[in-house]
């Protein structure tokens, strides 16, 4: 049986320290990539603009360099819509994604953009007319600048429109699959709590005293902290020194950072407040032994007291009168004729109860 109980606290301690160890990942996972609130975030750090210019910068001719700054310009003008749209699609998403939705439908609106175009075109009409259009009047003008629109904008909608009866097969089963993984990391994100709960009880269930299980649910705390940390710092340092061997636009260069540091952060509170809550469970642990042992003195230095009753003046055991008053303070049981004290109430001889005197 004693052996029995050995193997289920190793079983629950092996458990315990891998399921704390995971806790931290699993928990930056779940706020990170499966939290909608957290995408948004990122996506609003972002400056589109920038990263549009100077995207376009590398893959427009210089000849046509003013097409580049065109779209970027139209892209600054149009960012805080842009960044609504893709919100509104980053939610709708996530609610398809978690069976919040039983149907994903993503819709875009591109009216508020074809008329920014339109706009752009006619503010940069100098730049964007022929030669031998410049002396012409300006409603000529004005009717090519719009054929340009019409012919730019010709197979454009006002609104894009995708739902899954438009997609293919093999989007939809991806999807599919998608929902299906996401939806079994919530359910264990859910029974690794559980299991972490159910261990630390079955701890103290197997564990006595209960100090005892809290110095032990204390030491794997602070290991598994431990454990978590170094992953944290290790990565963090990784990914730095990646994003410096790479050529990344400028924008994306003062972004990603900023994103990896969001994303490890939930990682590096977890790791922090298991290895925290371990330190402190092994100190709570340890035993008070100075203030035991000052208890068992004054404890064991409690002696009686015998004293005359004509008198009250203090006598020692196995004296037969008082030292002051000469007062006979010697006794016998008269269950078995042993000497006793007065302040004796059983016969340390016999154990019968003795008749008041």
């Amino acid at each position: 049986m004693e052996s029995l109980k050995r193997l289920a606290v190793v079983l629950i301690i092996t458990l315990l320290f891998l399921s704390l160890s995971t806790f931290g990942i699993v928990v930056m996972a779940n706020q990170t990539v499966l939290n909608p609130d957290f995408v948004v975030a990122q996506l609003d750090k972002l400056d589109l603009s920038l990263l549009t210019k100077q995207l376009l910068k590398d893959q427009i001719p210089q000849q046509v360099e003013f097409t580049g700054e065109f779209l970027s310009d139209i892209v600054a003008d149009l960012e805080p819509e842009i960044k609504t749209q893709a919100r509104g699609l980053i939610y709708s998403g996530y609610d398809y994604f978690t069976g919040k939705s039983q149907e994903l439908k993503l819709s875009i609106s591109l009216i508020s953009v074809k008329e920014k175009l339109r706009t752009k075109i006619f503010e940069n009409q100098a730049r964007i007319i022929p030669a031998y259009l410049s002396t012409a009047p300006q409603s000529t003008i004005d009717q090519y600048l719009d054929d340009i629109y019409k012919d730019t904008t010709r197979n454009v909608t006002d609104r894009l429109e995708y739902s899954q009866s438009s997609w293919g097969r093999d989007v939809k089963q991806t999807l599919e699959n998608i929902s299906l993984t996401v939806g079994y990391f919530i359910l264990g994100y859910r029974v690794l709590i559980g299991l972490i709960l159910f261990l630390i009880m079955g701890l103290f269930i197997f564990l006595r005293p209960a100090r005892a299980a809290v110095r032990v649910l204390g030491i794997i705390s602070l290991c598994a902290g431990l454990v978590q940390l170094l992953l944290y710092f290790g990565v963090m340092g990784i990914t730095r020194y990646e994003l410096t061997q790479l050529s990344l636009p400028l924008a994306l260069q003062s972004w990603l950072p900023s994103l990896i540091d969001d994303f490890l952060m939930s990682l590096a509170i977890v790791s922090a407040a298991i290895f925290i809550t371990g330190i402190v469970l092994v100190i709570v642990a340890r035993k008070p032994k100075h203030r035991k042992h000052t208890e068992t003195e004054a404890i064991t230095s409690v002696e009686p007291v015998f004293t005359c009753f004509n008198c009250g003046a203090r006598y020692i055991p196995g004296d037969k009168f008082c030292k002051i008053c000469g007062t006979n303070i010697q006794h016998f049981c008269p269950h078995c004729g042993a000497s006793v004290e007065l302040t004796e109430q059983f016969c340390t001889h016999c154990g019968n109860k003795l008749i008041e005197l």
